[in-house]
């Protein structure tokens, strides 16, 4: 059992290893810092955030949400600045959580967050990181189809050991192809080596152009807790609480002080846990340890760099494919009532704006469409306390 965690954290990293380097190789920042910062943030979830169904099997990496101000901060200011905008960034992400905590992740979820926004925000995640698997299966078509067919081959018609590491031994065999092919290129890197931390600049203009940007990976990780609850058949938001879990997400994100970028609950990692059928958090913690022992040993890291990104592609097109099909069964679950006009408004301008070409304030695809839930749940609240009715009550789910 042991050796096995051992291997299931591997594969784990493995699936969340593409979309977290992929974030500071498009932003010019060391990989090898935030693979430290990504590993320590996973172990301090699962050391710090236990509760009564123990800690949730949850890796924290590289979150999409802050590329496209990461690179406007770089061209407006330098790097230093941009570290600085987003620690603070994470200290406003704490300072929520302490929010939540005084009232209550249940009645948050219930009031700004319920069902119809969280199963929307996973579904609209999924579907706007289906473009990115895509691009990175561009690559080369063939091995990532050969690594998709493998894989879902794996998932859907073996048992035991094949189906468990169903994603390892596709990527193993795509490896294998692209070696055979000639599509292999080796980096020279050192056999050990440190991470290469950098120090922020204070910047408070550059931070405060940044602070808005928090707001869409913040409803990420209430959606995030809600699915990986539904994917272990453990209510984790009720305890250890989303206050404790988006505590720690912040702090990930207070880790960019050191030169990385914001490390939160990983999307990609709760699909990779749903599909897998992982049930122990050991898992996660193990994903967390290979996270660290790659920042520091310089042939592994050269030889998981060394996986052509069409091979990471043809897992990723499955994966990020199963974010959305999580977030359309959520809604299944809890019970969504589609005939209430409400509903349908909330899903329909979430899913047009979050999938739609437009920006509003610096706002735009996820983001946006985080802004629009919230505002129309303020809304809507606002409207029941002027007229004297019920606000809308939304059970959670009994896992």
């Amino acid at each position: 059992m042991k050796s096995k965690n051992i291997l299931l954290g591997l594969e784990l990293f493995a699936i969340c290893f593409g979309a977290t380097v992929l974030v500071p190789i498009l932003t010019n920042i060391p990989t090898s810092v935030v693979l430290f910062t990504a590993g320590v943030s996973t172990l301090i979830m699962h050391y710090f955030a236990k509760g009564e169904y123990g800690a949730p099997i949850i890796f924290l990496g590289s979150s999409f949400a802050y590329i496209a101000p990461i690179l406007y901060v770089q061209q407006t200011w330098d790097m230093g600045s941009v570290f600085f905008a987003l620690g603070l960034a994470g200290l406003v992400k704490v300072i929520f959580s302490r929010v939540v905590k005084y009232c209550g992740s249940e009645l948050i979820a219930e009031k700004l967050f319920p069902p119809v926004v969280f199963g929307s925000m996973i579904t609209l995640i999924g579907l706007t990181l289906v473009n990115t698997g895509l691009e990175m299966a561009g690559n080369n078509w063939l091995l990532a189809i050969i690594t998709l067919v493998v894989a879902g081959v794996l998932m859907v018609f073996s048992k035991g050991i094949p189906n468990l590491f169903s994603v390892l031994i596709a990527v193993g065999v795509g490896y294998i192809v692209a070696l055979l092919m000639g599509e292999i290129t080796f980096t020279s890197l050192p056999l050990l080596r440190l991470p290469e931390f950098s120090a922020p600049r204070v910047n408070w203009q550059a931070a405060l152009y940044m602070l808005p940007f928090a707001l869409a990976p913040t409803m990420e990780h209430f959606g995030d807790i809600f699915a990986i609850s539904e994917a272990t058949a453990k209510p984790y938001y009720k305890s250890p609480g989303i206050h404790r879990t988006m505590l720690i997400d912040g702090i990930g994100t207070i880790f960019s002080l050191v030169g990385s970028v914001p490390n939160t609950t990983y999307s990609e990692g709760v699909s990779a846990v749903n599909l897998l059928k992982i049930k122990d958090a050991k898992v996660a913690r193990n994903a967390g340890i290979w996270a660290i022992l790659f920042s520091f040993i310089g042939v592994l890291s050269a030889f998981l760099q060394s996986i052509p990104i069409a091979v990471i592609g043809g897992v990723m097109v499955i994966l990020f494919g199963s974010i959305a099909t999580i977030g359309l069964k959520s809604f299944v679950r809890e019970g969504v009532d589609f005939n209430q006009s409400r509903n349908i408004l909330t899903t329909a301008l979430m899913f047009v704006f979050g999938l739609g070409n437009v920006k509003v304030w610096e706002f735009s695809g996820v983001g946006l469409a985080a802004l629009i839930g919230l505002s129309l749940q303020i809304i809507f609240l606002l409207y029941d306390s002027f007229k004297g009715n019920e606000p809308q009550q939304v059970e959670l789910a009994e896992n």
